[in-house]
C-alpha cells in the first residue's frame, strides 16, 4: 500500500476506530519459510517511511498491549517520527531497529525490535528495573527509621519509586528500590543528632539458574534432608511429557509440612501445566488472572510465525512436534477465515474467575516458592495463584515482570526485514501486586549462592524471617477478587485456549 494510503488509514485507527468493525484486507503477515534468520538490509527514507508506518498498522492490529492503553502513539508524535525518517537519505537495520524501538517501545517485558542473521540484534521495548539494597538494617520504625550498624537514620530520601521493606532470614531487613539502569546514588538520610548520612545500596547477589526449554532437566524431585524440592525450569510445551507429572506430583508435596517449589530461572511456557499443578495441591479458592486476548488475522498470522520459527529451529523435540504443527495449523486457518471475511481487530474479555482446587482439603504445609529474575511470563502466573494461598512463601528476589502480556506474535517489516515480537493477549494480577519490569517483590528475601539451601530452611521452619510475613500473607489472601476485569468499547467475553 502507498504511503498515503497508509497514513489515511491509520488516521481512521487513530481516530478510536471500534473493535470488530471490518476493515479492507491488507496483506497477509505471514513470514516464508527460510526467511526468519535472513540479513535485513538497508533502506531509503521512503522504504523506512513505509516500514514505520507498516510497524505502527500492525501494533494496531496485533498488539495487546498495557492496561488498556494507547499502542501506538498520538497524531502528533507519529508525524514528528515520519519527519525525522524523512530527514536521512539511508537508513542501516541497526540505526532503524533503534529508532522504531524508540517510537513504539513500552514498559513491557515481551516486546523487541530486531532481527537475524549473521549480525543479529535483539533490543527491548522497556528495560527491567532490578533490585538494589541496602546493607542488613537491624529495625524498620513505624516511621521509616532504620537502624543500621547501631544508628538510627530516618527522614531517608528514596525517591519518587519508593522503597520496598524485605525481611531476611537473618532476623533483619533489607530496604530495595528499583532502577532500570546502574546503581542508584546512595540514599541521603539524617542522623540522631541531626547530621547527614547516606545509606549506600548495591547490586542483588543471585547463583545463576539456567533456563531449560526442553525436557532433560524441565522438572525434578528430589529431598534435601526431609524437604522436598521440586525444580521447575520450565513451562514450555516441548517439555509436556515431564510437565503432564506435576499434578501427581503436587499430591505428594501435599503430605508434607513444608517444601520448596524451586522457580528460579523459568521463562513461562504454557501456563495450563502451571494451573493444573496448584489446582491438584489444595481445595483453597484462587483467582485466574483477568485476560484480553486480541483477535484478528495479523494475530493469528504472527503467533503462527513465532511458532514456526521454533519449530524451524530445531526448538521443539520430536515428540512434541505434531502438537506444534497442529497448533500452527489452527493459528493458520483461523487468519485464512477472518481474512476472508475482512474482520477487522477484536479483544475477547475474559474476567479472571474463582477456581477451588481438587485436593481433598487445604495445603497444610508451608509451600516456600523460590524464585529469582528469570521467573517469567507463566511463572508469574503461577505466582500470581500460589501468593493466594495462606500457606505459601515466596522467597528470592524480585520476579522479571515478563507477565503483562503474552502469546507472542511475531512479525518482519517488509523492506527492511526488521523483526518485532510483542504478545497478542494481557493480562492483569487478581490482587494488583504486579508491576511489568519489575514483577512480583518476594516476601522474604533471600541472595548469595547457598539460596535454595536457605530456602530449604524456611520451609522446615529452623530459620524464620524477620517481621509479620505471616500477617501479611493471610491479609493477602483475604484480598482475593478485588481487582478489576478488562474494560473498554468493543471488547467481548470470552475463554479461548493458551497456545504453549
Amino acid at each position: 500500500m502507498a504511503t498515503a494510503a497508509l497514513v489515511g488509514a491509520l488516521g481512521l485507527a487513530h481516530a478510536g476506530c471500534a473493535a470488530g468493525v471490518a476493515q479492507t484486507p491488507e496483506p497477509s503477515w505471514r513470514i516464508a519459510d527460510g526467511a526468519f534468520d535472513r540479513d535485513p538490509r538497508p533502506v531509503s527514507a521512503v522504504e523506512a517511511e513505509a516500514d514505520l508506518l507498516a510497524a505502527v498498522r500492525v501494533f494496531e492490529e496485533a498488539y495487546a498491549g498495557l492496561e488498556e492503553g494507547p499502542r501506538t502513539p498520538d497524531a502528533a508524535t507519529l508525524a514528528a517520527a515520519q519527519a525525522a525518517v524523512r530527514g536521512q537519505a539511508q537508513w542501516d537495520p541497526a540505526a532503524l531497529t533503534r529508532f522504531l524501538r524508540d517510537v513504539l517501545g513500552a514498559e513491557d517485558g515481551h516486546l523487541a525490535f530486531g532481527y537475524g542473521g549473521h549480525a543479529p540484534l535483539r533490543l527491548l521495548g522497556g528495560e527491567r528495573r532490578k533490585p538494589f539494597v541496602s546493607a542488613h538494617v537491624a529495625r524498620v520504625e513505624a516511621d521509616g527509621a532504620v537502624w543500621l550498624g547501631g544508628e538510627r537514620l530516618s527522614g531517608c530520601a528514596f525517591g519518587a519509586g519508593g522503597v520496598e521493606i524485605l525481611p531476611t532470614l537473618e532476623g533483619q531487613f533489607v530496604l530495595s528500590v528499583f532502577a532500570a539502569e546502574g546503581a542508584p546514588a546512595p540514599v541521603p538520610c539524617k542522623r540522631a543528632g541531626g547530621g547527614q548520612a547516606s545509606l549506600p545500596l548495591r547490586a542483588a547477589v543471585m547463583e545463576a539458574v539456567p533456563r531449560r526449554r526442553g525436557v532433560a532437566e524441565a522438572v525434578t524431585l528430589e529431598r534435601r534432608g526431609e524437604v522436598p524440592v521440586l525444580s521447575i525450569r520450565t513451562f514450555e510445551s516441548a517439555a509436556a511429557e515431564a510437565l503432564e507429572g506435576l499434578p501427581a506430583m503436587a499430591g505428594t508435596l501435599r503430605e508434607s509440612p513444608g517444601f520448596v517449589l524451586d522457580l528460579r530461572g523459568n521463562g513461562g511456557g504454557n501456563y495450563r501445566y502451571a494451573e493444573a499443578f496448584l489446582l491438584a495441591l489444595t481445595s483453597e479458592p484462587m483467582q485466574r488472572l483477568s485476560e484480553r486476548e486480541v483477535l484478528s488475522a495479523a494475530a493469528a498470522e504472527g503467533r503462527a510465525n513465532s511458532a514456526r520459527r521454533r519449530l524451524g529451529q530445531g526448538g521443539v523435540p520430536a515428540a512434541a512436534e505434531a502438537r506444534f504443527v497442529e497448533h500452527i495449523g489452527m493459528l493458520e486457518a483461523l487468519a485464512a477465515e477472518l481474512r476472508a471475511r475482512g474482520a477487522g481487530r477484536e479483544d475477547v474479555v475474559t474476567p479472571g474467575e474463582v477456581v477451588r482446587g481438587h485436593a481433598e482439603g487445604p495445603l497444610r504445609g508451608r509451600a516456600v516458592l523460590l524464585v529469582d529474575g528469570g521467573c517469567a511470563s507463566a511463572c508469574e502466573m503461577l505466582v500470581s495463584l500460589a501468593r493466594q494461598l495462606p500457606s505459601t512463601i515466596v522467597a528470592g528476589q524480585p520476579t522479571r515482570g515478563g507477565m503483562a502480556v503474552g502469546e507472542v506474535a511475531l512479525f518482519a517489516l517488509p523492506r527492511s526485514g526488521i523483526q518485532v515480537s510483542f504478545g497478542t493477549r494481557a493480562f492483569r494480577d487478581a490482587l494488583g501486586d504486579f508491576e511489568e519490569l519489575r514483577g512480583f517483590v518476594p516476601d522474604v528475601w533471600i541472595e548469595g549462592r547457598d539460596a535454595l539451601a536457605e530456602a530449604v530452611a524456611l520451609a522446615a521452619g529452623s530459620k524464620t524471617p524477620a517481621g509479620e510475613v505471616d500477617g501479611r500473607r493471610a491479609r493477602r489472601a483475604g484480598r482475593r477478587g478485588t481487582s478489576a476485569a478488562g474494560r473498554g468499547a468493543g471488547l467481548r467475553t470470552g475463554r479461548r485456549p493458551h497456545a504453549g
